[in-house]
């Protein structure tokens, strides 16, 4: 038994960001319908399979996502798709927040090692 409808499959697929990634606006212009009609199929859909199916990240949320599953440093996500590091950072932080799974903090952060003792000037 299918869960969606045909249409309501290809606005999915050329919304998703593991297939089309397109906006609402050029899902409605490639389909040919209004952008409401897109809204309310995405709607439909996320009623019907939302725990499957969901959450669809913007190009660059998919780009920085994948980019920080493959371990590369925000600097250079930065470089390659032309925008600031603060952005990437805020970028895994929307994704973060629609539930996506994280393995590592993003960001910056602090570590501590023995051989940093000597350098201490003063100890509290």
């Amino acid at each position: 038994m299918r869960l969606i409808t045909e249409f309501e499959e290809r606005v999915f697929r050329c919304r998703h960001h593991d297939f089309g990634a397109l906006t609402t606006k050029e899902t409605a212009v490639l389909l040919g319908v209004s952008e409401r009609r897109v809204r309310d199929a995405l709607a439909r859909v996320k009623k019907t399979s939302a725990r499957i199916l969901f959450p669809i990240l913007t190009r660059q949320q998919a780009a920085c996502y994948k980019a920080y599953q493959a371990c590369y440093p925000a600097a250079a996500v930065a470089k390659e798709l032309k925008i600031t590091e603060s952005t990437v950072y805020w970028h895994l932080e929307a994704v973060k927040s629609k539930g996506l799974p994280f393995s590592k903090p993003a960001g910056k952060t602090l570590s501590y090692h023995p051989g940093m003792d000597e350098h201490t000037r003063r100890t509290f």
